[in-house]
């Protein structure tokens, strides 16, 4: 390598076996001797514990000039495997030893275009790759499409309270008063759910949750200055709710305890309960059932 070449920096980032997809850290710019170093301090051995081939996996990755990323991980059989990705193309090639890696890794850090000789032409038809090796923020916010999706459900819980009302009163008898009972129903269930929605609304508006499977320290509250909280320091992972037939709704509460006996309390109108959960992979949980889970006052100040 040249003196030119020897200072070149790309970016290279790290991925460890309990990382989501999308999900690295100790992202830096670093000369070709430094992802060297990087590399042969990596726990490869430790790593391959509990990993299994793919594309998130223990690794170390790094980002090329044309967008394009170069990822080395484990194989099986204690082989490595390098991975190339540029725009939806996905290349591979395996090695007997991460060092063996070394002459490509030089090259795809030297040359621009890089030429993937020697490797696998991956069939990547109907799969997206590019997920796998770019970093993902992992910032949660309300949608407004749940706002919109509420508003109709509201609307239409509306629309059938007025139609039975009208049924009601344009006929006599059993019938009149069946269809009197039924408006009853639907306006004790519209008021009920239209008092969730709002509740849970004015927990998340404003709000932002930053939040990786993988990393320990995660921050929620609001968008300018969310605070930061440690998952080594919950004592439990509550859910306040009943499971539906698809899983938790979005009106779902999950209540973050921590061993100080504070505990901070997350809408599932921000983040879908199965990708929240599973950011806590190690913390205890335990399940509340109740039909109508509101947020506590305290939650619910002005951001």
């Amino acid at each position: 390598m040249d003196g030119e070449s020897q200072q070149k920096q790309l970016i290279s980032k790290v991925q460890y076996d309990n990382f989501e997809t999308g999900e690295f850290t100790d992202s830096k710019q670093r000369t070709f001797e430094q992802i060297i170093h990087l590399i042969d301090e990596f726990p490869w051995q430790q790593q391959r514990e509990h990993f299994s081939v793919g594309l998130t996996n223990p690794s170390v990755t790094i980002e090329g000039d044309a967008g394009d990323f170069l990822k080395l991980a484990p194989y099986y059989h204690d082989k490595f495997i390098l991975y190339y990705n540029i725009g939806h193309k996905l290349y591979s090639r395996s090695f007997g030893n991460y060092r063996d890696a070394i002459p490509v890794i030089r090259s795809f850090y030297d040359g621009y275009p890089f030429s993937p000789e020697g490797f696998k032409d991956e069939n990547t038809w109907l799969r997206t790759c590019a997920p796998h090796f770019r970093s993902d923020d992992f910032r949660y916010i309300m949608g407004q499409w749940k706002l919109y999706l509420a508003v109709f459900l509201i609307a239409l819980f509306i629309f059938l309270l007025f139609t039975f009302l009208i049924m009601a009163r344009q006929n006599e008898g059993k019938l009149s008063i069946l269809f009197g009972l039924m408006a009853l129903n639907i306006s004790i269930v519209l008021i009920a759910i239209t008092r969730l929605f709002l509740n849970h609304y004015q927990a998340v508006k404003g709000k932002v949750l930053i939040i990786s499977r993988g990393l320990d320290t995660f921050q929620y509250g609001p968008l300018d200055s969310p605070a930061n909280f440690r998952k080594t320091s919950i004592s439990e992972v509550v859910t306040h709710g009943r499971p539906g037939r698809h899983g938790y709704p979005p009106l779902t509460r999950v209540e973050i305890c921590f061993k100080d006996g504070t505990s901070v309390d997350i809408s599932c109108l921000m983040i879908n309960y199965d990708t929240l959960i599973a950011k806590f992979p190690d913390c205890p949980q335990r399940l509340h059932k109740v039909s109508f889970c509101f947020i506590p006052r305290a939650y619910l100040a002005p951001s």
